[in-house]
């Protein structure tokens, strides 16, 4: 027992003469004492650095403020990641136009022909508008034609039978236009009904 152990405290201190085993190297090893030493003086250097340097780490350890900004960005971050994921997941769960255009090559590809067909026709209005082509680049680009519309307008509202020619006019398309959208009717109200037997 005590024996025992004491010829057990003399085989570890044996090994440790030896150099074998992490504190026999750390004794008898120069060279892994050197690089222990090493790793001590660059970690002292960190911790000055640290203490003493400019830059975000150091900042971080020592102003209290910016690790709090530092920290809300951080969940804010996480927020935001959480967000886009949740986003994500609702675009390739859902049926609308952008997982749809996401998910279908075929309808993408004739949508973005369509939007560029568009706006070249888009654009070739807006050219003949401003080089004057056309009523409505007259409107807008000559100053003559809208003080003629202008004084025309005048002109209606001055003239007490323009006005109400222009109302009764009006009062007779919008009752056309009722009449077209409620169909021809079932009975030709200009006939008399047929009473025989």
């Amino acid at each position: 027992s005590f024996t025992a152990i004491l010829t057990d405290l003399r085989d570890v201190l044996a090994d440790v003469k030896q150099g074998k085993g992490s504190l026999g190297r750390l004794l008898y090893d120069d060279s892994l004492a050197r690089d222990l030493e090493a790793a001590v003086s660059q970690l002292e250097q960190l911790a000055g650095k640290l203490n003493e340097g400019d830059g975000l780490l150091p900042a971080l350890v020592s102003d209290p403020a910016l690790k709090d900004r530092f920290g809300k960005a951080l969940e804010n971050f996480e927020t935001t990641s959480g967000e886009l994921e949740t986003m994500v997941t609702e675009l390739n769960a859902g049926d609308g136009l952008v997982p749809r255009l996401m998910k279908d090559k075929a309808l993408a590809d004739e949508l973005e022909t369509d939007l560029r067909g568009l706006l070249k026709e888009l654009n070739e209005a807006v050219e003949k508008l401003n080089r004057g082509e056309g009523t409505a680049a007259k409107l807008l680009n000559d100053p003559a034609v809208y003080d003629a519309v202008s004084d025309i307008l005048i002109g209606i509202n001055e003239s007490r039978m323009l006005r109400w020619l222009i109302r009764n006019r009006q009062k007779a398309g919008i009752r056309e236009r009722y009449e077209d959208a409620q169909g021809p009717p079932d009975v030709d109200p200009t006939t008399e009904p047929n009473t025989e037997p």
